[in-house]
C-alpha cells in the first residue's frame, strides 16, 4: 500500500463537504456538480496534501494550494504542462517550492475516466475550488469569494461557521462592515480585506509575533498607551492613494447597480489582481515589518500607520468587568461562546493588553499574531444593554482565513 494512501477520512464528512459545496453561499455564488471533485476525488485531494504538507522537501515543509479546475481557465495566470502529472504525494512534494508565494496553486482536474492529474500551475486562482495548507497536516477548503468551508486537521475536520466566517472577515476589512451585496461594497471590502491578510501573512512568516490595532479616533486611542516609542507626526500612508483609485475605478464597472451581477464582480476582481495587487502588498509588507518592534502598531481604517513600538495601557487585574466572549471557528454546539474573565482566557501580556484596550474603545480591532503563528482577533463592542456595556470578543484562529 502506498504511504499517501494510508490516511483515511471520514466518508461520511467528505460527503457532507460535497453537499454543502453544492450549495449557494452567503454572496449567492455555487458551483455546477461538474465543478465539483466527486467524494473520491475529495478523499485522494485532501489525503494526498495531507501527506506531502507533513514532509520536508529540501529540508523545509511547505505551505501551498490547490486549485480543482480545467486547464487555462486564465491562460495568462498558468501555464500547462505538456505532460500531465499523476496527483501524487511525490509531484506536490516536488512542484510546491516552484509555486509563486503566497497566491500560487497547483492546477488539477480529472481525466475523462476519472483519475486525478496535475496539468500546471497557477499564479493566481479566481475561479476554482481551492484547497490550502495553513501549517503542517492542517487543510482548509475554500469557495467563492474568500468563504472558507471547513478546517481538516489530521484525522480532525469540522466545518466553519457561517456567523464566525462573516464576522472574522468583518474584523479583516476594517473600513466597511456588513457588506452590502453589490459590486462596489464587495470589491472595495475585499481590498481591505486582501491588504489586511497580506500583513497578517508576512506578520507570521517573520516569527516574532506582533500586535496591529485599527482604531476608529485619532486621537481618542492616546488616553490609553504609554507614550509611543515611534509616534509618527506624519502618518506613512501607502495603501490610501492606492484604495481611493481602485474606488474610482470599480464605480466605472458597477454603475448604478443595486446588487452585484457575478461578470462585473468577475471584472472588478480581476481589476485587482492584475494592476493593484503588487502594489498592495508591498504597501501591506511594509507596515508588517514595523511589528517587528516590541509593542503595538496602530493604524487608522484607511491603514495610516499612527505609532508602532506603542505599548498598550489597560486596567491592572482583577476588574469585575474584564470578561471577553471567545468564539471558535467551527461549526459545533460543544465549542459554544462563554464569557470568561480576560485574564483566564488569555495569559500573555500581548494578547490581555490588546484586549483592555479594545475594552475601553469601542469599535477599535486588535489583530495578534502569536510566535507560533495563531492569531486572534480582538473588538470591543457596546451591547445594547440596561445600561450599555461594553462587551469584548475574541475571534479565535484567524490563521485559517489567510
Amino acid at each position: 500500500m502506498s504511504q499517501d494512501s494510508v490516511f483515511k477520512l471520514d466518508r461520511k464528512f467528505i460527503k457532507q463537504l460535497r453537499d454543502r459545496l453544492l450549495k449557494p453561499n452567503q454572496f449567492g455564488f455555487r458551483f455546477e456538480p461538474s465543478e465539483i471533485p466527486t467524494i473520491e476525488q475529495l478523499d485522494r485531494i485532501i489525503s494526498v496534501m495531507i501527506w506531502a504538507s507533513s514532509k520536508h522537501e529540501e529540508g523545509r515543509l511547505s505551505r501551498f494550494r490547490v486549485a480543482f479546475g480545467e486547464p487555462l481557465i486564465l491562460d495568462h495566470l498558468a501555464l500547462e504542462f505538456e505532460v500531465h502529472k499523476a496527483w501524487s504525494v511525490k509531484e506536490v512534494q516536488k512542484l510546491a517550492p516552484a509555486l509563486v508565494p503566497l497566491e500560487g496553486h497547483i492546477g488539477v482536474w480529472p481525466t475523462e475516466a476519472g483519475e486525478l492529474q496535475i496539468w500546471g500551475v497557477l499564479t493566481n486562482s479566481l475561479l476554482q475550488l481551492t484547497f490550502e495548507v495553513i501549517d503542517p497536516g492542517r487543510i482548509t477548503v475554500t469557495m467563492l469569494p474568500n468563504q472558507k468551508v471547513c478546517e481538516i486537521a489530521g484525522e480532525r475536520s469540522g466545518f466553519i461557521s457561517s456567523s464566525w466566517n462573516s464576522s472574522a472577515f468583518d474584523l479583516l476589512s476594517p473600513p466597511t462592515s456588513n457588506i452590502e451585496k453589490t459590486t462596489y461594497a464587495l470589491a472595495t471590502s475585499s481590498f481591505s480585506l486582501h491588504a489586511t491578510q497580506e500583513m497578517l501573512r508576512q506578520m507570521r512568516l517573520l516569527g516574532h509575533g506582533g500586535t496591529v490595532v485599527f482604531v476608529t479616533d485619532r486621537n481618542r486611542w492616546k488616553r490609553f498607551v504609554e507614550p509611543p516609542v515611534y509616534s509618527c507626526s506624519q502618518p506613512l500612508n501607502k495603501m490610501l492613494p492606492l484604495m481611493e483609485q481602485f474606488r474610482k475605478e470599480v464605480l466605472k464597472i458597477s454603475g448604478d447597480e443595486k446588487s452585484f451581477d457575478q461578470d462585473k464582480i468577475k471584472q472588478a476582481f480581476e481589476l485587482f489582481n492584475e494592476r493593484y495587487k503588487p502594489w498592495v502588498n508591498d504597501a501591506a509588507r511594509s507596515i508588517a515589518s514595523l511589528t517587528a518592534i516590541d509593542g503595538a502598531t496602530l493604524l487608522t481604517v484607511n491603514f495610516e500607520v499612527l505609532g508602532f513600538g506603542v505599548k498598550l495601557k489597560g486596567s491592572q487585574k482583577g476588574g469585575a468587568d474584564e470578561m471577553v466572549t471567545s468564539i471558535s471557528p467551527l461549526d459545533d454546539p460543544s465549542m459554544s461562546s462563554v464569557e470568561i474573565p480576560i485574564d483566564e482566557e488569555f495569559r500573555g501580556t500581548r494578547h490581555s493588553s490588546a484586549a483592555r484596550f479594545v475594552l475601553k474603545n469601542s469599535g477599535s480591532v486588535a489583530l495578534v499574531v502569536s510566535q507560533d503563528g495563531g492569531i486572534t482577533g480582538v473588538v470591543g463592542r457596546t451591547n445594547k444593554d440596561t445600561p450599555p456595556m461594553q462587551k469584548v470578543y475574541a475571534y479565535k484562529s484567524l490563521e485559517l482565513l489567510i
